[in-house]
């Protein structure tokens, strides 16, 4: 496991975490339960940087796609995972999406106006 410390923007990486379960559970003082709290999970992305005001989230860019070259926008697909869930975390390739690209979608992203909709946000990226 690396430590985030080390883990620049742009860099691709694969995160093992634990997401949240929601579910319904049938009590019976004769039966074991056979319910699932940790739901193991592996996603791979770009690394964004870290977001949160109370709890820390490592947003990773999953898809990225250039919709208008010369307006500078882009639909993207994220994930955004709770640093708390993160069991582990490897860095794949550094350096995975031109720096320059990744900091402009950084940018972009801090200032999106996020829909919950399968994680896809629509971003106009201004170059400066």
């Amino acid at each position: 496991m690396v430590n985030l410390e080390d883990i620049r923007l742009g860099d691709l990486v694969r995160v093992q975490w634990n997401d949240a379960s929601k579910g319904e559970a049938r009590i019976s003082k004769d039966q074991k339960s056979d319910v699932q709290f940790d739901i193991p999970v592996t996603s791979w992305g770009v690394f964004l940087g870290l977001v949160g005001h109370r709890t820390k989230h490592v947003v990773l860019l999953r898809d990225h796609f250039q919709m208008s070259l010369t307006l500078g926008i882009y639909d993207v697909d994220f994930n955004v995972v709770p640093l708390g869930m993160i069991s582990q975390i490897a860095i794949l390739k550094q350096g995975e999406l031109d720096p320059q690209v990744a900091a402009l979608l950084q940018t972009a992203f801090l200032r999106a106006r996020i829909r919950k909709q399968k994680g896809r946000v629509h971003l106009k990226v201004e170059e400066p």
